[in-house]
């Protein structure tokens, strides 16, 4: 059997059915497979819609610190994830609060940018800033405190992941205990399951090595990586070469047609 590798375009603010139809559509006739949008529990888009329409990756920011709260919110997402028959869900866990300050201006830039490039694409058509804007996101204090929680957190969800079949990808660079691949890995394995993974957002890791080097250590337990426009295509082949061949998420401007080219003529863009 042949399969395409998927492209997905990661899009933000998006509020309401209207604004996801007419997102998506603009993504696929520019060549990409689908969207990642950002789900929450009050989120005004309320009706689900199939595959049949577009592919999708669902994104959410862990809500709290509290073990319990976050259990039951992130396990709620992924049902939510389901209704929308998305491929994955991304879960960016609480930072480390001695990281806040350096972390959160870097991903606010990048938003910024983001948003900025997304709304000239679209003719202004985009909704109104929300994951930097939401008041904040829960931080910790102490590593370990992050450490057990992220540990926690995954072993009170995996049992919903695989019950819904929507596996929970979480972002490596982004938690308060997640800036190792070894770290990370183990603590994949300790939650025994294919229903648990990684993401690896090039942004996220900068300063913390390269996107291969990650992959190399985590293997099969990376379900995505997310790649900046500007070198996606460079390092999307790259990935491709070294045998990445899940889907790829662009953040900023990319020609998506151009991308599948690059990797179908590497020989690992169709397997």
């Amino acid at each position: 059997m042949i399969h395409q590798q998927l492209i997905f375009l990661s899009v933000e603010g998006i509020h309401g059915n209207e604004e996801l139809t007419h997102a998506a559509g603009h993504s696929i006739e520019r060549g990409y497979d689908g969207i990642e949008f950002e789900i929450e529990a009050d989120s005004a888009t309320k009706t689900p819609f199939g595959p049949e329409k577009f592919a999708c990756i669902a994104a959410v920011n862990c809500p709290s610190i509290i073990l319990e709260d976050a259990t039951r919110v992130v396990s709620d997402l992924i049902h939510r994830a389901g209704e929308y028959c998305a491929s994955f869900l991304t879960l960016r866990l609480p930072p480390l609060r001695e990281f806040r300050r350096e972390t959160k201006t870097r991903e606010e830039n990048a938003h910024a940018n983001r948003l900025s490039k997304w709304s000239a694409r679209t003719n202004g058509i985009v909704g109104t800033p929300t994951r930097m804007e939401r008041g904040g996101l829960a931080e910790f204090e102490h590593y370990a405190d992050a450490l057990n929680f992220a540990d926690g957190l995954l072993s009170g969800v995996r049992f919903e992941a695989e019950q819904v079949g929507i596996p929970v990808a979480i972002m490596a660079g982004a938690g308060g205990c997640l800036f190792s691949p070894v770290e990370v890995r183990e603590l994949l394995d300790r939650t025994h399951t294919w229903a648990v993974g990684v993401c690896l957002d090039q942004d996220l890791l900068t300063g913390m090595g390269r996107v291969d080097d990650w992959l190399d250590a985590l293997g099969h337990r990376v379900l995505c990586v997310r790649l900046s426009g500007g070198k996606a295509l460079e390092e999307a082949t790259a990935l491709n070469v070294k045998g990445y061949r899940g889907p790829i998420v662009v953040d900023g401007e990319v020609d998506a047609k151009r991308l599948r080219s690059a990797l179908q003529e590497t020989g690992s863009g169709i397997y």
